[in-house]
């Protein structure tokens, strides 16, 4: 009998070797971030690093308001592991691990998950993504914006389980990127293709009202520092 690649112990396990490699991919990414960049930090790091160090809840510098997510969580590294290189790029470690846990629950909600899979190795593993990981500084924001923005308005039209919870961090979300750099075009194309797209604007238009309320509301009040 002529044996079939079904037959194969790797194609077997295809899909948890496909896991563990993005792991590994990822543990990797964390490893080489923490411990084994060479030099020192660059200007744009020392400067959001000092930004995140003047941030407080008496007075907030209007110039601050621009990536405010991003120094609070710079901030709270601070206060919980000091003022260290490891604290600096601790928060874009964080967001870069999951914007890749993003990555491949958005492209797997979109096609197959051995698309999600290989999809997810290239991202996480190309050197735009690991300078991202690793650089001590805002630019990681939107890419996390953007992935996670995408998988929330994309389970709000395809799932009815937690349906709310959906509503809520999507705007939410959405009101997080105003605070980034360019973040007002993606909330102006998930706003477009809320209005204009025929099937979503049916959805939308479904919704209860008291939920959608909620979110909406939510959403603002994250706009306000």
């Amino acid at each position: 009998m002529k044996t079939r690649v079904t037959d194969f112990w790797l194609y077997r396990w295809r899909y948890l070797i496909g896991y563990t490699a993005i792991i590994v991919a990822i543990g990797i990414v964390l490893v080489i971030a923490s411990l084994y960049v060479p030099g020192a930090l660059r200007q744009g790091e020392i400067d959001a690093a000092l930004a995140s160090g003047r941030l407080s809840t008496k007075s907030i510098d209007p110039h601050m308001v621009v990536d405010l997510p991003y120094h609070i969580l710079q901030r709270l590294s601070f206060l919980t592991f000091g003022v260290t290189t490891l604290s600096i790029k601790l928060p874009s470690i964080v967001l870069g691990v999951l914007t890749s846990l993003g990555i491949f629950l958005l492209i797997r909600t979109w096609f197959r998950r051995n698309v999600a899979v290989l999809t997810t190795i290239l991202a996480t593993t190309c050197t735009q993504f690991l300078f991202l990981v690793q650089d001590g500084t805002p630019n990681i924001m939107f890419s996390f914006l953007t992935i996670w923005t995408l998988f929330a308005a994309t389970y709000v039209t395809r799932k009815k389980t937690f349906s709310t919870l959906w509503k809520v961090l999507t705007g939410v979300l959405m009101a997080a990127a105003l605070y980034t750099p360019l973040g007002i075009y993606l909330v102006v194309a998930v706003l477009t293709t809320m209005f204009f797209h025929p099937h979503i604007r049916h959805i939308v238009t479904h919704f209860a009202r008291p939920r959608l309320v909620i979110a909406i509301a939510l959403g603002i009040v994250s706009i306000v520092p």
